[in-house]
């Protein structure tokens, strides 16, 4: 009888820390989606179930049923300055997203930003500066992201 308390407790224990993670697993992606250390930080830091995406030198795209965190998802390494036209199509059906650009000092530029009701697709000239530059998509509580960048030099 006393083990099979134990195993009962041991059970019921183990139900309250999955129900207890569950509730906080986006927690870190609501603190991060307004801390630019953070989004500048070279490590990424998210979670996403279902994802397909596929990158080049020129752009990228994501579709993804769920996506919290933030994720470099183009990198571009220039000996000198240049300007490229970064072109992004948006669309999700819940949370916040944006795209961002963070430079070789770590500052960070927002892109685009947008929530379910307010995303519209846009064309940006973006200065990328000499040295280490990072495209990055920054999400909280994101569902059925669809995302295609495409980034060309504007000479």
């Amino acid at each position: 009888m006393i083990q099979i308390m134990n195993k009962l407790k041991a059970f019921l224990l183990l139900g309250l820390i999955c129900v207890i993670l569950a509730g906080c697993s986006n927690v870190f992606a609501k603190k991060d989606y307004y801390d630019t250390n953070k989004i500048a930080a070279v490590e990424d830091r998210y979670a996403k179930k279902n994802s397909a995406s596929n990158s080049n030198d020129s752009g990228y795209s994501l579709n993804v049923e769920e996506f919290n965190g933030r994720e470099t998802v183009w990198t571009k390494i220039l000996e000198k300055s240049e300007d490229f036209n970064v072109e992004v199509k948006l669309s999700l059906a819940e949370g916040i997203v944006k795209i961002v650009h963070v430079d070789e000092m770590g500052n960070v530029t927002t892109i685009i930003e947008c929530t379910p009701d307010n995303c519209v697709d846009t064309m940006k000239t973006v200065s990328l500066g000499s040295g280490i530059n990072r495209i990055k998509v920054v999400g909280y509580r994101c569902r059925n992201i669809e995302l295609k960048l495409s980034l060309l030099n504007a000479e």
